[in-house]
């Protein structure tokens, strides 16, 4: 992938003919070649040898090999795993006489190990009733085999929950919810609480039904973060409607896991959102090739994510907007700009969302994403509620590079940046003044429309309508707004916290307007 022909054909030879094969061949770590290539290959026992002062030799060609990848400029994980695949080999290889082809003789030490281990997990969880039986399956079918078993036990230990329920309060907690127009979540969803669970049971049994895995099911979020409040409100209305714990713990954990499954570092989102690996990111700076920032057109950044944040607030409705914003990172791309340099992404989904807003069809822009990198001197943090990102550091100053994709069009051109800013701003104005002017029924069954709209891609996957049933529309027609008579949220900070981390927590049976 990254060396020449040549370079890495020699490399090879030299590497593998090693003295430490020979050492191998001495101690007898070789077997006869088998035609089938199935998973544990030789049924040959492994054969432990020590060769004292070091793993491997040193090869003349090292220092060029590894020049020559800091050249091609290798992700730093990729070259974590040149490192590994250099230090650790099976122990006996054979060099074809073309020195093109390899062949594993036999699986050395840790390999045999870890098909023992597989062959127990599978026999357990009753897939196969004799050790033999994994050779029936390709390593691909293994790995698939045991991501959907580690899915099953994910949330098996309940203290995984605990980080996680911290993580909401903190996010949550924080908030001053009085502010959110034209409703907040305590106020609108428990009119409608049983209805709204009875149409989320029908999504999980019809996902279980289907055997989809929560992995899948992930890839249909174009939010994460829409995706960790659609579980938080849901946890609220299971407590709500006081189901009862066995039930509850089946479609919390359900939830639960498709989080975890998009979730690649800081997996409670307790100070950033990760969810693209290190190669992710690389391939996107290749692709989309940021262009130098200036402090002009960093200022004007910050306006177009203003103008564009309060669009989505207006067109999700305030409570409802993790579907339309979402903030990424921070990641790290030291290897391409220099130590200290993070990538921030904020994308802007769904913009115009003709399914909330049908004559809004048509309407520019659909989706925006502003990536933006800054030097050391700028930091990023954020929570399990990822617009609640906060840049600390002179943003305006440290922001290096960047690039906006506007409906797939990348821009960075300063005039074409001030027309998206004033197209932004009006259409923002425009939709707060009809949220403002519509009556307080229409509100509700827009709360509903808006709420459910993020699982519109996951429904079709299942087939089933993702819209407010007629039983959810019926419930809050004509219902006044719950208040704290309901809830009867304490006054002090630490009370509060108290109630909202036995509310929050699907373990425990807290109710709302249970006391401490």
């Amino acid at each position: 992938k990254y060396l020449p022909k040549k370079l890495a054909n020699m490399y090879m030879c030299e590497f593998l003919q090693a003295e430490i094969t020979k050492e191998a061949i001495k101690v007898g770590a070789v077997g006869e070649k088998r035609g089938a290539r199935d998973t544990t290959y030789s049924d040959d026992k492994p054969c432990v040898f020590y060769r004292p002062a070091k793993l491997f030799f040193e090869s003349k060609l090292d220092n060029e090999v590894i020049a020559r990848l800091q050249e091609q400029k290798i992700t730093k994980e990729e070259m974590q795993k040149f490192l590994a695949f250099r230090t650790i080999t099976p122990i006996s290889i054979q060099i074809s006489e073309e020195g093109q082809y390899l062949e594993s003789k036999s699986f050395c030490a840790m390999m045999s190990i870890v098909i023992e281990k597989i062959s127990k997990k599978l026999i357990n969880n009753k897939i196969i009733t004799e050790k033999k039986q994994t050779k029936n399956y390709s390593p691909e079918e293994l790995v698939e085999i045991l991501e959907k078993m580690q899915e099953k036990e994910q949330t098996q230990n309940p203290q995984e929950y605990t980080p996680y329920i911290k993580s909401v309060q903190r996010a949550i907690g924080n908030m001053f919810i009085g502010t959110l127009k034209p409703f907040d979540w305590f106020q609108a969803h428990p009119m409608y609480a049983k209805e709204y669970i009875e149409h989320v049971k029908k999504f999980i049994n019809k996902a279980i039904e289907l055997n989809i895995p929560a992995k899948e099911l992930g890839k249909c979020w174009e939010s994460v973060s829409a995706l960790r409040i659609w579980h938080f409100y849901t946890l609220l209305d299971l407590k709500t409607i006081k189901m009862p714990k066995e039930e509850r713990m089946k479609i919390s954990n359900f939830m639960y896991d498709i989080v975890m499954s998009r979730m690649v570092a800081d997996q409670f989102a307790l100070k950033s959102n990760i969810i693209r690996r290190d190669e992710e990111v690389y391939k996107l700076i290749k692709k989309i090739k940021p262009k130098k920032a200036t402090p002009n057109k960093a200022k004007l950044l910050g306006k177009i994510f203003n103008a564009l944040y309060n669009l989505g607030a207006a067109i999700d409705l305030d409570i409802y907007l993790d579907y339309g914003i979402e903030m990424e990172g921070p990641y790290d791309v030291s290897h391409i700009y220099g130590p200290g340099h993070i990538l921030v992404i904020r994308r802007l989904i769904d913009l115009q969302a003709p399914e909330l807003w049908p004559e809004r069809q048509g309407n520019k822009p659909e989706n925006v994403n502003i990536y933006t990198i800054y030097n050391k001197n700028v930091s990023f943090r954020t929570d399990f509620i990822s617009a609640h990102g906060v840049l600390e550091g002179d943003t305006i100053n440290n922001m290096e590079h960047f690039i906006l994709e506007v409906d797939g069009k990348l821009i960075s051109d300063e005039e074409e940046l001030k027309e998206l800013l004033k197209i932004s701003e009006q259409q923002s104005i425009d939709q707060w003044q009809k949220i403002m002017a519509m009556t307080s029924e229409e509100h509700k069954i827009k709360g509903q429309e808006s709420r459910l709209l993020p699982l519109k891609n996951m429904c079709k996957l299942l087939n089933i309508d993702w819209r407010p049933t007629a039983a959810m529309i019926e419930a809050i027609k004509n219902k006044p707004y719950a208040d704290n008579t309901f809830w009867k949220i304490p006054e002090t900070d630490e009370e509060k916290e108290k109630y909202f981390l036995k509310l929050y927590d699907p373990r425990i049976d807290f109710y709302p307007g249970d006391s401490n």
